[in-house]
């Protein structure tokens, strides 16, 4: 069985936003893989953050035995959480597994691939790779030089910092967009070099599976999802007001950049397009770490040293505001990433966090990433400068931590506000389970986000924007694949056995994930059976690298500049 495996990531598409453009006629590559193809929504991981949710995908299995469960590992006695990389995944992934069984794999802006571990083929990293890092982020390292030379370079992330403000420093948190046309073209034109760098790269390698993710359907989709709410009321059309626009031009461009693809790729050749999660509207914030101190699972520093932390965040927030009033934008953009760079060295520089804020020997628990939605009881046999005891004490904590979250009402309606709470092992299963947030809740209807942000009031704010849902989408065609066909209860740890089976290849028997067998044709699965192989992970493929303190402080400005981190 040959035959060649293209996988498209659209980060964060769903189709509540794409349906509308496909009755339109807006996207006819996606048109047409539907229409001769399986498709449905893919559901997520849980919580449904694009992290654990896109190493899900690469190895096929829960989050309890790959290990990423955020972007930051556990909090230090400092009160930092430390960005993650690839080496701190406890899994093969699926282009290693390709290269394993003889076959040719390219991956390009996947994130949680830097950074580049060999393969057998090429790889390009995605999210999570150092902003002034361009020594790594290719493997083999020779490509960086070659895209330089024949395509004028490569880009990881396009410059969002040039045309988006958030600011969050202090509450009311603000995010404003300072040129939607001059976004809208930055991003297309990052997202057409990424389509002219695989085309490239296929060319040379000639890889069996490919695979490419275009980000920057998460990131309009996040920033204007309030125009597409205005356009699903009837109240305008997409392109009536800057930010619909936007968004819908974005979608129609990579659709494009999809059947150039295609083109080039010629016939033959699988296609699966997916994505990591879905959306829908966030209309509230949550403070969360304010909540875990206003419950007496952390307590404040003494007043004056209190001011110290606060007073540092006023003069960064007032600093930007000047000068940016001055006329010095660029200036005023740049602020936190070099603060972060020089608060390596004096951290007091830095952003202040709890550190600054709360007695770190009084904090029993802390709150996951923004839109992780979850918290860490603070052990004191798994965190550096952990406090609670395994045991007793930690049930303790946990449970209390469970009857509070059951009381919290939303303000705006006075009904409840948490309308699930999963303790980690209802959802993870896994020897990286003691890694995991100790509870993950969600919010009723999914509209509030909690940010982990510092003691201060008040404890809600209105806001509107988009954020992740549970539902992304699947659509995969070719040969061996069912034409028109709807699949129901697929899920992103599905994809990795399904690209492997596919391949002719093995499937691992410790994937959590099946082969969708409900979108291939029945002919196809009793000429090629599904088969199981153990498969053993090598001590060298288990190091872990950490980043250095400033990549890691320069990882965690770009994931808070993109509103994925406080």
């Amino acid at each position: 069985m040959k035959r060649r495996i293209l996988v498209i990531g659209l980060d964060g598409a769903t189709w509540r936003v794409l349906s509308p453009l496909l009755e339109e006629g807006a996207l006819p590559t996606l048109a047409h893989l539907v229409a001769e193809g399986s498709h449905g929504p893919l559901k997520s991981t849980v919580p449904p953050l694009s992290g654990p949710a896109w190493v899900s995908f690469l190895t096929g299995k829960n989050p309890g035995k790959h290990g990423i469960f955020d972007f930051c590992g556990l909090q230090r006695e400092n009160g930092e959480r430390p960005a993650l990389n690839a080496t701190h995944l406890r899994s093969a992934t699926v282009q290693h597994l390709v290269g394993r069984g003889g076959k040719r794999v390219g991956t390009i802006n996947v994130p949680f691939t830097y950074p580049p571990r060999p393969v057998n083929g090429y790889v390009l990293t995605g999210m999570l790779t150092p902003r002034d890092d361009e020594a790594s982020f290719a493997y083999p390292p020779h490509l960086i030089e070659e895209l330089r030379q024949e395509l004028g370079g490569y880009e990881v992330e396009a410059d969002y910092d040039r045309f988006v403000d958030i600011q969050d420093s202090l509450p009311p948190a603000t995010c404003r967009i300072t040129d939607e046309r001059g976004l809208a073209e930055e991003i297309m034109r990052v997202d057409t070099k990424r389509k002219e760098t695989l085309i490239h790269l296929d060319r040379e390698f000639e890889p069996d599976l490919t695979m490419l993710v275009f980000t920057s359907t998460d990131r309009v989709l996040h920033l204007f999802w309030a125009d597409f709410e205005g356009v699903q009321a009837g109240a305008e059309r997409w392109d009536a007001t800057p930010g619909g626009e936007v968004m819908r031009d974005v979608l129609v461009h990579v659709d494009g950049l999809i059947g150039e693809i295609l083109g080039a790729l010629g016939r033959g050749c699988t296609t699966i397009i997916m994505s990591d999660h879905g959306f829908g509207p966030w209309n509230r914030i949550f403070y969360s770490n304010q909540w875990l101190v206003d419950i007496g699972l952390a307590k404040r520093l003494p007043v004056l040293r209190r001011l110290d932390g606060r007073f540092l965040v006023l003069i960064r927030k007032s600093l930007r505001d000047v000068l940016a009033r001055l006329g010095m934008q660029v200036v005023a953009d740049h602020l936190p990433q070099a603060m972060g760079r020089v608060g390596v060295w004096i951290p007091r520089l830095r952003d202040p966090g709890w550190s600054s804020l709360v007695r770190m020997d009084t904090v029993k628990a802390y709150s996951g990433t923004t839109g992780h939605q979850s918290f860490y009881v603070n052990r004191r046999d798994r965190e550096r400068g952990g406090i609670v005891a395994p045991g007793a004490e930690y049930e303790r904590v946990r449970g209390y931590l469970v009857e509070r979250l059951k009381e919290l009402r939303d303000p705006m309606t006075d009904a409840p506000l948490i309308s699930r709470i999963y303790l980690k092992e209802e959802i993870y299963s896994g020897d990286a389970l003691s890694l995991a947030p100790d509870v993950v809740v969600e919010t009723e209807g999914g509209g509030c986000w909690m940010v982990p942000r510092y003691p201060f009031r008040p404890l809600f704010q209105d806001w509107n924007m988009g954020c992740h849902r549970p539902d992304g989408l699947v659509v995969l065609h070719g040969s061996g694949v069912k034409s028109g066909i709807e699949i129901e209860g697929a899920r992103i740890i599905d994809l990795a056995p399904t690209i492997l089976y596919l391949l002719g290849l093995s499937v691992p028997d410790d994937m959590d994930g099946s082969v969708l067998e409900q979108a291939l044709e029945e002919d196809h699965l009793r000429r090629y059976p599904v088969r199981f192989e153990r498969v053993e992970w090598s001590e060298e493929e288990q190091a872990v690298s950490e980043f250095t303190e400033e990549e890691s402080a320069a990882i965690k400005d770009r994931l808070r500049g993109l509103g994925y981190i406080n």
